[in-house]
């Protein structure tokens, strides 16, 4: 066998390799396994609770269904469609006190991937925002870096919703409580 065959058949080899692994990496990001699952209708509700609890000086306790049912009602009221964007933002309440989930349907040049996080959810009174620290982040079954994640979908958020560090944030004060 001549070296240029030798060769041919090692570049050859390189590329069936990397295709394989090119294949299984867009296979596992194109995996979403929350698609549909969560879906929540877009509603106000969550305004009336903590209106009230401004009026009485006190604590309201928010529902998972509330939450994500404010937070669909952010994301209707985006005009804007943009190639890399998060079409919406559920949050999930762990089984442990504190921990919590973010499921974030994703466009990506007209691919929808599903990103999914889990974290540590908190709420700073003074700031007026709800938090979860990200510590560990999939895009489809594939997992990422949350830093790398986090910075793609950062532009794509509606009012109110921000990314610091590791930290999705939804801050109360930035809200138009207005309807």
């Amino acid at each position: 066998m001549t070296v240029g065959k030798k060769v041919a058949i090692a570049v050859i080899s390189v590329l069936i390799i990397l295709l394989a692994v090119g294949g299984t990496l867009f296979f596992l990001l194109m995996q979403d396994d929350s698609k549909g699952r969560y879906q929540e209708e877009a509603n106000t509700d969550l305004i009336v609770k903590a209106i009230a609890a401004a009026g009485t000086g006190k604590e309201a306790e928010i529902t998972q269904k509330e939450l994500n049912g404010f937070l669909a009602y952010l994301f209707e009221q985006r005009q804007e469609q943009r190639n890399i964007q998060v079409n919406s933002l559920y949050f999930t309440l762990g089984e442990e006190q504190g921990t919590a989930g973010v499921y974030a349907p994703f466009r990506f040049y007209g691919l929808e991937i599903g990103i999914t996080a889990r974290g540590n959810l908190s709420f700073d009174q003074e700031a007026g925002t709800i938090a979860i620290r990200i510590d560990e982040m999939k895009a489809g079954r594939l997992p990422v870096p949350q830093g790398w994640a986090l910075s793609m979908i950062k532009q794509s958020l509606p009012e109110g919703v921000s990314i610091h560090d590791n930290q999705v944030l939804l801050d109360t004060k930035k809200i138009d409580w207005h309807l």
